[in-house]
């Protein structure tokens, strides 16, 4: 073995001692394989740029998290001040002055309030104070805009002497300064709550009255639900890597179009599935981290692209200069870099993630709180909806009595979202049985005891039926209070009559006007509610409602007509007598507490004036329903076989008679009965009919029938459409089963035109089997349409009505031939009582009528190429009622005269009657004049007026009774026809004449109708004699015009009658109701009969419920 020499380090210490050795070629630990110094300063040279990349992004974090702490700190301060302006703005009844873009003047129930800019602060002022001494909501105010919506209009500032009705909602945009230059702008938009408004929906205004709203993106719907808050950190985030980086370019955007198209479909997956949604936060997180790290601390993204790239360099040169450099000086460790490298990365994300969790580390529980805050009012507001909406279905007093005692103190659970509980005080009670003389009178409370009345009373007065009595002392307690009276009954009580609060005015009179405020005794003042209540003057007006805003002490303050239009219109002072009393209405207070999760409550109290519901605009309590059919569905109408004749069917949006029927069914049902002696025996006519179900709809004739005491009134229309030459189509009304139950009895209006035809062949010459009065003509035209002879106008062969030298209408074919002839089209009124059709009157539509369509030059309306015009339209206006011939109708200065919808009265106000309809022959005059005359349609009739009595309005005459009024009701009907071009009644539209119609006066005459005078163009009357009919009057404007007829009456009325009273029974005791309504068609041509915008308009009383509240 050879002997290697060893050359030693002479000089030198040896560098490890005794175990040092060296071999040739490599030096190092034993065993190691370092690497060399390049490779130590390349990662050096690495984790310097990590660490500085690291350093930029906690710099950057932190940043972030500075700027989102100052926006939050401003956040909050904003949202306590927009909080705090949103319930002055929801519970304010009006403005104290006029309002600017940056001054809110508001009058409060509790307080009058000024809220504005003070020296860049937001301050709130108590009434009479400055906003210089006001209280701060919020400092560092860059701007405040604030903009007022009249409906959709955009108003910077508002007139307090307008309407505040009219004020659909305000916005309020705030513009905060930041510490570093910067703004942060705040919006809100606020909708008064306690303004009473024209809207029939308990004071809000309908879609059409709210202003416009702003488009933009709502949340993320995937994120919410996973966290279950638009308002959670991560959910903030990714909205605002949208709105930052996706928004900015066209591919993003087409990405967010895309996720927003199917993001609802999967949050509302994950809202019903809860572990769907920790799936859904486990995939957001990261997505959260890295929409983090793009918005605040981009450089880290570029290190973690980076990072990877380089560490890969570094590794294949390390490689490369291993093979080719073995015998360098290098570290032990192999995996030495790479360790080091992870070391480090992971400390810097650490430092990062440190920096995240105390970044969003603040409490959520604010947010949740403020969101259970809403969650609890919102159910709280379905409380008080669900109990109006209950009180209007509860229509007789007793129902409502058990209504609220079954509200109140009740928890209302809707599912997993909540619940509600209800607490009722109401401030009318029910009286106990009494006698008359005794001088005490015990009442049950239907709910929760007032406040007012718990416990011993002082003295005061109620109201007891139509009488109001004096107490000395009450006490209340449980659901009763006991009145000790100061003057005896008068008459004894049975229990369940109405007890109300009642006061009285000073010794002193008053002038009380729109707007001002009216003083009450102490005496019993404090039994009015402190807000929102509403009153009548029964020594004034016991018609007339008022409402005050507030009572302050003995003064009821900011007194309006409850009426809108009234309280419009309201320009005169009353003049009140001293030692007038005053009757509260029906009033409640309603507590809705809402109830979130475990015990997390919100209470809401109502202060609601029950009263007439409806549009609230004029009519004393009365309004017009109107029903208006489409035909986009046959849901209010009878389809089932023995319901109908002839076949119906929807086509293209309109209902098409499908098919045509000779005979009517018989059948057990009501219309089957009433089907089925239709059209008496052995006719060889085609009719289809279609009844009407009215008690499916809005106007309920029965409901109609016992608001106006027995006396049925309404509006009917329809559009017809009929291509044919011949036809037959209209409305039947009043129809009802005869006493026999063996024919159906009737109205009729409807537009016809009759055909005739003959046959002509070589040698024979022209024959047919005609008639005319039964005869038989073989040598004469035969009515030959389809159309009972009852419902001809025209007389079968009249030359002069059938023209026989006009052109004929002819079908040919070799020498043989089958000639037409065709009369003018009419409009005919008719009826069908004693088994037979009778025309009452027909009126020959004529070329200027606008109802036809022909070849051009035609102007012949028997000519063969004339049509009716498509879409034309009917309209009966049936007006029942007791008739008062009146004169010396006056006209005061201000326009004011006798009018539809007025009550009128005699001298004492012992008699007294409502106004449907006024048909003058002589025509009111100007102002003060006493020129007018003619006839008063009366309903709900009290009394009789006599013949040359006064006629009182209120508490002047402005009439005298020419004749005495009718004792009994009577029919009195009118017709209208119109068409379809734009300035008349489009199809689409169902429009009316006006309840005061005068034809040819310009302010109750709007052209879109024709009134039928029933007379032909020479002047000849068409009314029929014998038949039960007459006119009311043959002068003035609407002379020929109003048919009088009693053959159908509404059925008879009495005090004691209700809703299930309006019916006819037979002499086999079947019952059919008491009026129905029908489509008929027919002729042979009946199948090409289109029928649209059917519509029924009815008088009726406005359902009493909840008023507008206002809210506490």
């Amino acid at each position: 073995m050879k002997n290697t020499k060893v050359k030693s380090n002479k000089g030198s210490a040896p560098v490890f001692g005794d175990a040092s050795f060296s071999v040739q070629g490599y030096s190092g630990i034993k065993g190691g394989r370092g690497f060399t110094l390049v490779e130590v300063v390349v990662v050096l040279i690495l984790v310097g740029i990590m660490t500085a990349l690291g350093g930029f992004g906690i710099v950057q974090a932190v940043r972030g998290y500075i700027f989102t702490r100052d926006n939050a700190a401003i956040t909050q301060k904003a949202q306590v001040a927009m909080s705090r302006i949103s319930r002055e703005i929801i519970e304010m009844n009006g403005f104290t002055e006029d309002a600017t873009s940056t001054t809110l003047p508001l009058r409060n129930v509790r307080r009058n309030v000024t809220i504005g800019l003070d020296d860049g602060a937001l301050k709130i002022a108590q009434s009479g104070g400055t906003l210089g001494d006001g209280d701060l909501l919020v400092d560092g105010v860059d701007s405040l805009e604030v903009t007022y919506y009249e409906g959709t209009d955009e108003l910077s500032s508002w007139d307090s002497s307008k309407s505040i009705k009219e004020l659909s909602a305000i916005d309020i945009q705030l513009v905060l300064a930041r510490s570093d230059g910067g703004t942060m702008e705040f919006a809100d938009r606020v909708t008064p709550r306690n303004v009473r408004r024209t809207s029939t929906d308990l004071g809000m205004g309908g879609e059409e009255a709210l202003p416009p709203i702003a488009p933009n993106y709502p949340s993320c719907f995937v994120a919410t639900a996973a966290w279950g808050d638009g308002a959670h950190h991560s959910v903030v985030l990714l909205r605002e890597f949208r709105d930052r980086f996706l928004l900015t370019w066209s591919g993003g955007r087409r990405i967010v179009a895309w996720y927003y198209a199917r993001g609802p479909a999967a949050a509302a997956f994950i809202y019903d599935y809860p572990p769907a949604a920790a799936a859904a936060r486990v995939m957001l997180a990261p997505l959260a981290v890295a929409a983090f790290l793009l918005l605040y601390a981009p450089a880290v993204i570029a290190f973690m692209v980076a990072a990877p790239f380089l560490y890969v360099v570094a590794r294949v040169s390390r490689k490369l200069r291993a093979r080719s450099d073995t015998g360098r000086r290098s570290v032990s460790g192999q995996g030495g870099s790479i360790m080091i490298g992870i070391i480090v990365t992971m400390v810097i994300m650490a430092v990062l993630v440190g920096a995240m969790v105390h970044l969003f580390s603040s409490s959520a529980m604010s947010p949740v709180y403020a969101d259970m805050g809403w969650k609890a009012y919102f159910l709280a507001e379905s409380g008080f909806r669900y109990a109006a909406s209950e009180f209007v279905k509860a229509t007789e007093d007793e129902d409502r009595a058990d209504l609220m005692d079954d509200f109140d103190g009740m928890t209302f659970r809707l599912s997993d979202e909540g619940a509600f509980q209800l607490r009722v005080y109401p401030y009318w009670f029910e009286s106990e049985d009494a006698d008359a003389g005794d001088t005490g009178l015990s009442v049950k409370v239907n709910g929760t005891l007032p406040p007012e009345f718990d416990g011993g009373l002082a003295a005061g007065r109620i109201q007891v039926g139509d009488d109001i009595y004096p107490y000395a002392s009450g006490t209340g307690s449980g659901d009763g209070i006991s009145f000790s009276l100061s003057e005896p009954l008068e008459e004894s009580l049975s229990s369940g009559e109405n007890v109300r609060p009642a006061a009285q005015t000073p010794a002193s009179s008053q002038s009380l006007s729109r707007g001002g405020d009216l003083q009450l005794k102490g005496t019993g003042a404090y039994a009015f509610p402190e807000v929102n209540g509403n009153f009548i003057l029964p020594d004034i007006d016991e018609n007339e409602v008022f409402n005050y805003e507030k009572r302050d002490g003995n003064t009821l303050c900011y007194i309006t007509k409850s009426d809108a239009v009234r309280d419009d219109d309201w320009t005169d002072s009353i003049d009140v007598g001293n030692e007038s009393d005053v009757v509260l209405s029906e009033f409640i207070k309603l507590s809705s507490t809402g109830i979130v999760g475990d015990g997390f409550s919100r209470e809401i109290l109502y202060n609601i004036p029950i009263g007439w519901l409806g549009d609230l605009s004029g009519g004393g309590g009365w309004e017009k329903v109107e029903h208006h059919e489409k035909f986009d569905n046959l849901d209010n109408w009878f389809t089932d076989e023995d319901q109908t004749l002839g076949g119906h069917e929807i086509e293209d949006d309109a209902l098409n008679v499908s098919s045509m029927q000779d005979t009517g069914p018989s059948g057990s049902t009501f219309l089957g009965r009433l089907l089925s002696g239709l059209f008496g025996s052995g006719s060889s006519s085609s009719y289809a009919v279609m009844f009407f179900n009215w008690s499916e709809t809005v106007a309920n004739l029965a409901k109609a029938w016992l608001d106006t005491d027995g006396c049925l009134g309404y509006d009917l229309q329809v559009k017809v459409k009929n291509d044919e030459p011949y036809f037959y189509t209209g409305m039947n009304f009043r129809m009802k089963n005869n006493d026999a139950g063996d024919d159906l009895e009737s109205y009729a209006v409807s537009f016809v035109r009759q055909r005739q035809t003959r046959y002509c062949a070589f040698l024979i010459g022209c024959l047919s089997w005609g008639y005319e009065s039964g005869a038989a003509d073989l040598w004469g035209w035969l009515q030959n349409d389809g159309i009972d002879a009852g419902l001809q106008p025209f007389n079968t062969n009249n030359s002069t009505t059938w023209g026989d030298d006009h052109e004929v209408y002819r079908y040919a074919w070799g020498t043989n031939r089958l000639e037409a002839r065709y009369s003018p089209p009419a409009v005919i009124l008719r009826q069908r009582v004693n088994s037979n059709f009778q025309i009452l009157a027909h009126r020959t539509i004529r070329d200027g009528d606008g109802l036809t369509t022909a070849d051009d030059g035609v102007t012949d309306l028997r000519d063969p190429s004339v049509r009716l015009k498509p879409w034309s339209t009917l309209l009966a206006r049936v007006v029942e009622g007791y008739e008062l011939e009146f004169t010396d109708g006056r006209v005061d200065d201000e326009g004011r005269r006798i009018r539809y919808g007025d009550t009128i009265k005699n001298a004492d106000g012992l008699v007294s009657a409502r106004v449907v309809a006024v048909v003058v022959e002589n025509d009111w005059g100007g102002g003060g004049t006493y020129t007018g005359s003619g006839y008063l349609v009366l309903t709900n009739v009290e009394g009789n007026f006599t013949t040359g009595g006064p006629i009182y309005l209120e508490d002047e005459v402005y009439a005298s009774a020419a004749s005495a009024q009718a004792g009994n009701k009577a029919n009195y009907i009118m017709v209208f026809f119109s068409d379809n071009s734009d300035d008349r009644n489009t199809r689409g539209d169902a429009c009316w004449p006006s309840d005061d119609f005068i034809p040819g006066d310009d302010d109750y005459d709007d052209g879109r109708f024709t009134l039928v005078r029933w007379v032909e163009e020479d002047g000849t009357a068409t009314l029929r004699a014998g038949r039960g009919a007459s006119f009311l009057t043959t002068t003035g404007p609407f002379a020929h015009a109003v048919i009088k007829t009693s053959e159908l009456p509404s059925p008879d009325w009495n005090a004691d009658s209700e809703v299930t009273d309006f019916k006819w029974v037979d002499t086999d005791g079947n019952i059919v109701a008491g009026d129905n309504i029908a489509l008929v068609t027919s002729s042979h041509t009946g199948e090409e009969t289109y029928y649209d915008d059917f519509a029924i308009q009815i008088d009726m009383k406005k359902t009493t419920g909840f008023l507008p509240p206002v809210q506490q």
